[in-house]
């Protein structure tokens, strides 16, 4: 059997940008996909894939908020409200949230 047959035809662009998406989600930094996918720029790639990483920004967010409630447990409602904020500034927070 061939593999049109199997996977079906897939154009050259689809693969390019589920590989792009796939090496995102599995971590990789921007900047090797970039170079990877031979753009120009990372802007370029942030343009084409920056929506494919919105978790990573929730979880840089958490690893910076367990550091410093880990070290300074007194900045906890504060380290909440800025992350808090910065989430809702970001479009990954909830509609009540930032107020």
């Amino acid at each position: 059997m061939e593999l049109v047959e199997e996977f079906g035809h897939w154009h050259p662009h689809e693969l390019r940008h589920s590989a792009a998406g796939i090496l995102l989600a599995q971590g990789v930094p921007i900047e090797v996909v970039s170079e990877v996918l031979g753009h120009a720029s990372i802007r370029m790639t942030a343009d084409l894939y920056g929506h494919l990483i919105g978790s990573q920004k929730r979880e840089a967010s958490d690893a910076i908020g367990r550091a410093l409630w880990e070290q300074r447990p007194w900045l906890h409602p504060v380290a909440t409200r800025l992350a808090t904020i910065g989430l809702a500034q970001s479009g990954l927070g909830g509609p009540d949230l930032g107020r």
